[in-house]
């Protein structure tokens, strides 16, 4: 991912290989850009209160939510199909696992994982390697 691109310069990478597990509590396909949103719940998020309160700002959220995943469109196709429900949203509740790169979002005030390089967990248990696979072994939250 090239993160001088104009559309991405937004964020600032933190760390290019990280990794994240929980619960899902909410999950939508966001319309400007096609990403489908992941909020999850983690037991220990890499985010501090602020940022967590700059989340849950969005309804999205639910007050409870305090990590986002992103995974953008040239990699939804690849998504198990435990992941979609008929409509296109994630499922919720059930425990996934992300890797990806873990930046800052300057523009909303907090730590995300864009884009996910893999996916696993749901129904299935499968796993899914994303477009940006990058063989990376991931620090965790």
């Amino acid at each position: 991912m090239d993160y001088s691109n104009s559309n991405k310069s937004h964020v600032t990478v933190l760390d290019p290989c990280f990794s994240v597990s929980g619960p899902l509590v909410y999950g939508e396909r966001w319309e400007g850009d096609g990403d489908l949103n992941y909020y999850l719940r983690l037991n220990s998020t890499p985010n501090s209160q602020v940022e967590v309160k700059n989340l849950q700002r969005w309804s999205q959220a639910q007050n409870t939510a305090n990590f986002l995943e992103e995974t953008m469109p040239d990699d939804q196709g690849g998504l198990p199909a435990p992941c979609l429900d008929p409509n296109g949203s994630p499922c919720k509740g059930i425990s996934m696992t992300f890797v990806g790169a873990l930046v800052y979002d300057n523009n909303h005030g907090w730590k995300e994982i864009h884009p996910a390089y893999s996916q696993s967990g749901g129904a299935s248990g499968s796993t899914c390697n994303h477009l940006y696979v990058t063989g990376c072994q991931p620090s965790t939250a």
